[in-house]
């Protein structure tokens, strides 16, 4: 696992894989807030804190981050 893999891209505090993070794609996608990030599947990304995530890009963004991962798990 890379070391950039485990630190918040903000802060560069270590990520706690039990709780939520802000999941920020390289292809320049939108942010995904992930709940549990232990449960994500998609690789090696950037990650963020959600505290930090909304303090560095705005409360919006983190609200558009959490709509959309919520839009996505409902439909299956």
């Amino acid at each position: 696992m890379p070391d950039w893999y485990e630190v918040c891209v903000f802060c560069g505090k270590p990520i706690d894989f039990s709780a939520a993070a802000i999941v920020l794609p390289d292809d320049e996608g939108p942010a995904i807030y992930e709940p549990f990030m232990e449960d994500w599947r998609g690789g090696y990304v950037r990650v963020a804190h959600p505290r930090c995530f909304a303090e560095a890009e705005g409360l919006d963004q983190l609200l558009t981050a959490v709509a959309g991962s919520d839009a996505k798990r409902r439909s299956g």
